[in-house]
């Protein structure tokens, strides 16, 4: 004999409730699930860095005891040993934060040997550009600047591999700029925040490659200079320049930091959050 499944009015109405329990519990799952989402891009848009953009020339003086500074190297920052244990040069300031400290140079500050000087500390002086040194075969250029105050606008008390950090005495902020996500940052066109002259100036840049992001380096993308008035004024990125912001889509993507001196229309630049 066949089970037969006999149907009563009390069965249909529990499972009429048991049904629209269900419906109602899987209407709020999905109501809570769908919403999560976008409150996530709500605060993170809300946590999203912002800091004061930067392209002005500072006058570096940076010291460390016991520590003969030699020099930058092959990154593009002009500098000049002062005594055996400083060096006084010509670098950029990338940006402010809100809290007064500052950034620039995007890359470390070495001692003869290439190691960083974890030790150093120094100050930053306001700058003029008063001219330059082209480039020459196999030869990076630089720009040559002269120290405009006698008071330093700002200490030094970081350099690490991602350049010179301290507080602003005397800040010079700039206009307000949302900073890129390192994975944001795509190649293409954008645009070079740099002091040449005596004012500062938006010149045309193409990112033409960039890193992972799976190491944090200075070296994180290859850019070249496209702007024919800039190559017209200095023949592409020159030593002094190192720190000088770049923006692409209007947002803060990176920082310049070395010269090919094969080519010096091109370079290297880090990610702008790599030094926040």
């Amino acid at each position: 004999m066949k089970a037969r499944l006999r149907i009563t009015k009390s069965m249909c109405a529990k499972t009429i409730r048991c049904a629209a329990m269900a419906a109602l519990l899987i209407a709020a799952f999905a109501a809570a699930f769908l919403a999560t989402p976008s409150d996530a891009f709500a605060e993170a848009a809300e946590s999203a860095e912002t800091v004061y953009l930067g392209g002005y020339p500072v006058n570096i003086e940076l010291y460390s005891d016991g520590k003969a500074i030699a020099s930058l190297g092959e990154s593009c920052g002009a500098v000049e040993t002062i005594s055996g244990t400083g060096v006084s040069g010509l670098g950029t300031v990338t940006f402010e934060k809100k809290d007064g400290s500052y950034r620039a140079l995007g890359h470390a500050v070495t001692d003869d040997t290439g190691a960083d000087i974890a030790a150093a500390y120094g100050y930053i002086y306001s700058s003029e550009i008063i001219g330059a040194k082209l480039p020459s075969e196999g030869s990076a250029g630089r720009l040559i600047g002269r120290r405009s105050g006698s008071s330093p606008i700002g200490n030094i008390l970081i350099n690490d591999i991602f350049g010179l950090s301290g507080d602003m005495f005397s800040p010079v902020a700039g206009e307000e700029c949302e900073v890129l996500c390192h994975d944001e940052v795509k190649p293409g066109k954008a645009i070079l925040c740099t002091t040449v002259g005596h004012e500062r100036g938006m010149y045309d840049i193409e990112i033409v490659k960039t890193s992972s992001g799976r190491e944090r380096r200075e070296k994180s993308m290859v850019i070249r200079i496209t702007d024919r008035e800039l190559l017209e004024k200095t023949g592409g990125i020159l030593q002094g320049m190192s720190g000088s912001p770049i923006l692409q889509d209007g947002k803060l993507a990176g920082a310049v930091t070395h010269v090919f001196t094969e080519d010096p229309s091109r370079g290297y630049a880090v990610y702008a959050e790599w030094m926040l």
